[in-house]
This record gives C-alpha cells, sequence and structure tokens, in this order.
C-alpha cells in the first residue's frame, strides 16, 4: 500500500514578510500528487503566489491519504517618517547657507541626487528628500528655504546750520 504524503512548502522567495520591495511570495507544496491551498481561490496547483498576509494552508493528497502543512506570511508595509530638520529657513547676509538634515532612517535621496543624509544649501527654494526605510518603503519631505539678503538702506543725513557756528542740526 503507498504511505500517506509528506506535505511540504516550499519558499522559492526566500522570505515570508511582505514589504514594499517584495511584494509577492512564491510557494510550491511538495510530497504529493495533488494539492489544495486555502487562498482565496482554492487554488489546486503545487504553485501559489502570496500577495497579502495570512496563513496559508496546503492539504496534499496522494493514493495513500493525505496530510496537511502550512506557512504564515506576515506583512511589513509601514513607511519611515521623512523629515528635514534645520537650524533655520532664511538666508541672510550672516547666514549665508543653511544645512538641512534628513531624517527617518534607512537611505536618502535628495532631489540634487545627493544620497547624503546632511546637505547645505545656498540660495532659497523647496528643497525634497525621500526616505527609503529598510523595508523598501519610501516617504518624502521637504524644507521651504526664503532669502532675505537686502543690504540695510542708507541713511540720509541732513545738515541745518543755525549760524551759531557750533550747535548745527543733523536729521535723518
Amino acid at each position: 500500500s503507498t504511505p500517506p504524503p509528506t506535505a511540504g512548502i516550499t519558499n522559492n522567495t526566500g522570505s515570508t514578510i511582505l514589504t514594499c520591495s517584495t511584494t509577492s511570495i512564491s510557494l510550491t507544496a511538495t510530497g504529493g500528487d495533488s494539492y489544495q491551498w486555502n487562498d482565496d481561490n482554492n487554488t489546486t496547483t503545487a504553485d501559489l503566489t502570496v500577495t497579502s498576509a495570512g496563513t496559508y494552508i496546503v492539504t496534499v493528497t496522494n493514493a495513500g491519504g493525505s496530510s496537511t502543512t502550512s506557512i504564515n506570511i506576515t506583512s511589513n508595509t509601514t513607511a519611515p517618517t521623512a523629515g528635514i530638520t534645520s537650524g533655520t529657513t532664511i538666508i541672510t547676509c550672516s547666514t549665508p547657507s543653511i544645512s538641512l538634515t534628513a531624517t527617518g532612517g534607512g537611505t536618502y535621496l535628495w532631489d540634487n541626487n545627493s544620497t547624503s543624509a546632511n546637505r547645505s544649501v545656498s540660495g532659497s527654494g523647496t528643497f525634497t528628500v525621500v526616505v527609503t526605510s529598510s523595508n523598501g518603503c519610501t516617504a518624502s519631505a521637504s524644507i521651504n528655504i526664503t532669502s532675505n539678503t537686502t543690504a540695510p538702506s542708507t541713511p540720509t543725513v541732513t545738515v541745518t546750520d543755525n549760524c551759531d557756528g557750533s550747535s548745527d542740526l543733523y536729521t535723518s
């Protein structure tokens, strides 16, 4: 007589976590002649592509009977919390450049294609960074930098001679 099958699941993707960069996981049932998955479609082939978290159970059948096994798939699609910090947002004559620091972890990509967390700017405008976390999810942050580099106005001094030889009147 034929012994009952030993159900198995091969994870072809190598991960049991769905992320922003791993959006599907490929599974293959092993050990039998026919297969029945518990997915939404009641898939009856050995291969199953998973795109949502859950416990996936397969029933493996052969002439000797059937057996089941399962695999738990989880999801981590949390986006990072992107941010930009700076000491000031106004470029002035005494502060001709501003240091910007991207926050949120992972990797950074600024709108000028630099990939450092830190960036220095010397002109006004809106500056944007995209933060990518280890799960491949992204978020962006922007900061508006303004400029006030107008020199102070030069006072106009008017001298009025009061004809006493010493106490002239100065006004601006």
